[in-house]
């Protein structure tokens, strides 16, 4: 193709390259802004219900879409025979487990996983800490969350802790629905910092936020911006005044 004095060739397997990489580099960012748009909703939420008074949720077990980043309190009783330790989460330098107790809400059959917080590793992974669960009906207040994510998860999870309590790399409810024999809301109670019955409790409200993704966005753009500049540059010639003839 022959555009003022240039002449623009393009071989087949470049052609080929970018006309996957390009479209799928540009999704990438696209991807990275939705999800930017997405962690400033979340935070807005936060700030919009941060001052105000908690709701109950057994109220409101119909709707619990409703209360997605909202204070709540809940009451019922604690399973302390089937605890969960969330593994890979840490605390500075230090490395341990977040423990989920599943909760029966009073005077319903819901349930529902409270995040009590932070504990250490003990000497090894698998030497799990003894953490104890009041008995008899609790009251509690913390923010209604969707199960925590893991960063990475390669392949299906294979606990080694096939009993209770169990080490988790991630809060399948569907999985834990099944080995626990009960249904699980598909929400998570963080417990909040001055109620009892929790441990280390410094929660971050999004692990990346806007701007992160925002920067991803544009470094992803940037790539597509360089791929199609390499293919043009490298596929196009200056004809020569003599050929212009």
């Amino acid at each position: 193709m022959r555009i003022g004095r240039y002449d623009f060739r393009p071989s087949l397997v470049p052609s080929l390259v970018t006309l996957v990489l390009f479209p799928f580099l540009i999704s990438l960012g696209i991807w990275q802004l939705h999800r930017a748009a997405y962690k400033r909703q979340i935070l807005a939420q936060y700030a919009a219900a941060e001052h105000e008074p908690p709701v109950t949720l057994e109220a409101m077990l119909a709707h619990p879409d409703s209360l997605k980043f909202r204070r709540v309190t809940v009451s019922g009783t604690l399973d302390g025979g089937h605890q969960l330790f969330l593994d890979n989460q840490s605390q500075g330098p230090n490395e341990g487990f977040d423990v989920l107790t599943p909760l029966r809400i009073s005077g319903t059959k819901h349930r529902i996983l409270i995040d009590r917080g932070w504990v250490p590793l003990g000497k090894t992974r698998h030497d799990l800490p003894r953490v104890l669960v009041p008995a008899g009906e609790v009251t509690l207040a913390g923010w209604l969350v969707p199960p925590p994510k893991p960063a990475l998860l390669l392949g299906p999870e294979e606990s080694p802790h096939a009993g209770w309590p169990r080490i988790v790399e991630t809060v399948d409810i569907g999985h834990l629905t099944r080995d626990l024999g009960y249904p699980l809301m598909p929400y998570v109670v963080r417990l909040d910092a001055n109620q009892p019955y929790g441990f280390v409790r410094k929660w971050i409200l999004v692990a990346f936020g806007p701007d992160r993704h925002i920067g991803y966005a544009v470094q992803w753009f940037a790539l597509a911006g360089t791929l199609l500049t390499i293919y043009i540059a490298t596929n196009t010639s200056r004809v020569k005044p003599k050929e212009e003839a």
